[in-house]
């Protein structure tokens, strides 16, 4: 006979402990002294402000859900003839299937309804608890809205397995193939922060369920969880890529479970349980945070069975954890990508104009030096345009003295020759003060160039300045962002080698899935003149 184990836990999420809110959750579990059966029970109360009793509505949902499934498996297993009956007409008609379910939601429905009015009537709302709906409360409206909440039942049999839900949560179950389904089909009202409720005025026609025959499909575990788990994970809702199929977070945290359950002894792993789930609730466990909300976690285990998958799912939940990692660390890379792109920007643009302004600076250079070269040449020539200007003033004063004492009576053509010579010599001095303007121009220009080659030097200090600056941001940023690369290769590297250890993932479906076993049931009405378990009940 199998090892079969049952357990419950409920803590008070981060914010609620935060913001001062008690805890809406609550769960429980047992086993038949005889282990013929098992129950485990999840409720998740409303956290609106309208629902301000759903603490109360979900112990109580939890209470009478796992009295109801108590009795009605004691019932089923009075004798052997019952339970063979029962069997037999479970999985060979789906409308005796589908009136044995509805009568027991029905019942707990009922047994629920009791509790609250009970507490309603010895325990009756201000008008400040009310709000403005207290005229409401007063003129007949149902007390039931201020206790919602969801449910979450399973009930293991020796040859069944039966799954009740009303709301919101999962409930995975994991086969001895190793797959992990969430057989129960889901409500499609069930968005965001919206969910169907125990005080819904249709939560007797809503409540989904699924059978399954455990002797077409063995069950190995099975595991009930308020939304507290699955608003942890970014792949809750959608597929991602790689494990993070639809629902793989919440897959891989009761895939951890499994290996706790399967290395830790039952003290040890239920202490386990009370110390990771408020660290869950605050910071997630494979993610990045948690969903701040109260968690409630149930499940029916065999402990035999899951021994053979401890080293699969390991696997499993590493390969998990490294791809959330390299999720972030990619995520991360983007954020540092177009910063360490801009850095580049910076360097590349800081050595071009680096750049530019040497090559400029070096044509100045070449045109200061042609400058000088051409000044000095010119130079030379004043400076022989000046001598020969000299010597021709003396010549012409030499040879108008003589003309002066020789040809004292040919006056008018001394006149004339004095004339002619100071008309040259006129024109010769005009020629060289030309030059000395144009010596003065280049003095100009090469001044000019001068102070260009001083403030183009003074422009490439700064340049290498910023260059040195730019190149040092650059590098440090640079040395950060090829170690997170280089870790995100090694996590690439170690995801392929765990991808080809475990050979791939196992079938992993969510609510909804076609499954092998017993259809869904939905829609069928009840017929009289057969076996009814709930007869007597």
């Amino acid at each position: 006979m199998s090892r079969m184990y049952t357990f419950h836990e409920t803590v008070r999420g981060y914010f609620h402990i935060k913001n001062g809110y008690p805890c809406e959750d609550a769960s429980v579990s047992l086993s038949a002294e005889d282990g013929r059966y098992h129950i485990a029970v999840v409720a998740d109360g409303h956290g609106s402000s309208t629902c301000f009793r759903s603490e109360y509505g979900a112990r109580a949902a939890v209470l009478v859900a796992s009295e109801c499934l108590r009795q009605f498996a004691g019932t089923v297993l009075a004798s052997e003839e019952t339970e063979d009956r029962f069997y037999q007409d479970l999985f060979s008609n789906p409308r005796y299937r589908q009136m044995t379910i509805r009568q027991l939601t029905d019942t707990i429905l009922a047994g629920w309804y009791d509790r609250i009015l009970e507490d309603y009537e010895n325990n009756p709302p201000s008008a400040e608890e009310l709000g403005e709906g207290a005229a409401e409360y007063e003129n007949g409206k149902s007390p039931a809205h201020i206790y919602g909440t969801t449910l979450i039942a399973a009930l293991q049999l020796p040859k069944c397995l039966l799954l009740l839900h009303q709301g919101d949560g999962r409930c995975e179950v994991f086969f001895p193939d190793g797959s992990v389904e969430q057989p129960v089909p889901w409500d499609a009202r069930c968005e965001d922060a919206v969910t169907t409720s125990l005080c819904d005025e249709d939560a007797a026609e809503s409540f989904r369920s699924h059978v399954i025959d455990l002797e077409a499909k063995p069950v190995m575990a099975c595991y009930l969880g308020s939304d507290g788990v699955e608003d942890a994970y970014r792949d809750t809702y959608e597929a991602l890529g790689g494990s993070h199929v639809r629902m793989g977070g919440v897959h891989t945290f009761y895939k951890a479970l499994t290996c706790q359950l399967a290395k830790m002894g039952q003290a040890e792993f239920e202490a386990y349980l009370k110390e990771l789930l408020p660290e869950f609730s605050a910071n997630g466990k494979f993610s990045r945070s948690g969903s701040g909300d109260d968690v409630s976690v149930a499940g029916i285990v065999d402990l035999d069975a899951i021994l053979q998958f401890v080293a699969e799912y390991e696997c499993d939940v590493k390969r998990y954890e490294l791809e959330e990692e390299l999720f972030w660390k990619e995520d991360e890379l983007r954020g540092k990508t177009r910063k360490h792109g801009i850095l580049q920007k910076r360097l590349e643009e800081a050595q071009s104009a680096l750049q530019a302004a040497q090559e400029r600076q070096q044509e100045l250079e070449v045109r200061l030096f042609q400058l000088r070269q051409q000044r000095e040449e010119y130079a030379k020539e004043a400076g022989q345009a000046k001598a020969e200007l000299e010597e021709y003033r003396q010549e012409s004063q030499s040879a108008s003295e003589q003309m002066e004492g020789k040809f004292l009576r040919v006056a008018n053509e001394v006149r004339r020759f004095i004339s002619e010579i100071s008309d040259g010599y006129a024109q010769k001095e005009a020629a060289y003060e030309k030059m000395l303007e144009e010596l003065s121009e280049y003095d100009e220009r090469i001044k000019q160039g001068e102070e260009e080659q001083s403030a183009g030097a003074e422009e490439i200090r700064e340049l290498e300045e910023k260059l040195a600056g730019a190149q040092a941001v650059f590098e440090e940023y640079d040395v950060k962002y090829q170690a997170i690369d280089a870790e995100r290769r090694r996590m690439e590297g170690e995801i392929a080698a765990l991808r080809g250890k475990t050979g791939g993932q196992k079938e992993e479906k969510s609510n909804g899935d076609e499954i092998t076993g017993r259809e869904d049931l939905s829609g069928m009405s009840g017929t009289a003149g057969l076996q009814n378990p709930m007869d007597g009940f």
